[in-house]
């Protein structure tokens, strides 16, 4: 540029971005870091081999949550009322802080029922509701893939 030549108006060389747009780069970067490590987590080892005998004492059935409600004084207890297709039953369940009790009401979920009762927080609890948990912790139903009659036999 020659001496005494006008001076064109400046522009931005570079565009601002804004801080929410760093703050989402940023949580997707975190967030694919994350999965990324979760994937490289080995299985939870197997336990012990067991007889089909002792695997077949398990009455494992399908039930659907009639009622629910968290339990007071406790941080992980939901107290379930369950139609069992033999009858109502009770069972306590720490699965709280993965889901309100509203979500599971109507829910068909999988439950050991010939499990000994458990007194807990003063209520026997009258079976287990089966859970699959994830690397990261995540708990998921067991369900069946189409609605089934409660008590429906798993075999």
């Amino acid at each position: 540029m020659a001496a005494g030549s006008p001076v064109q108006q400046p522009g931005l060389l570079f565009e601002k971005i804004e801080d929410k747009v760093v703050e989402a780069q940023v949580q997707r970067l975190l967030d694919a870091k994350k999965a990324n490590a979760l994937q490289e987590q080995p299985a939870a080892p197997m336990k012990e081999i067991t007889s089909f005998e002792a695997f077949s004492q398990m009455d494992l059935r399908v039930v659907t949550v009639l009622r629910a409600e968290k339990m007071l004084k406790s941080k992980k207890l939901l107290k379930l009322q369950v139609d069992t297709g033999l009858g109502d039953r009770t069972v306590l369940s720490g699965v709280a802080e993965h889901f309100s009790a509203e979500e599971l009401v109507g829910r068909q979920v999988v439950m050991l029922l010939n499990l000994a009762p458990r007194k807990m927080m003063g209520i026997d609890s009258e079976g287990m509701i089966l859970m699959a948990e994830d690397k990261d912790g995540t708990l998921r139903l067991l369900q069946p893939h189409e609605a089934v009659a409660p008590g429906a036999v798993i075999s």
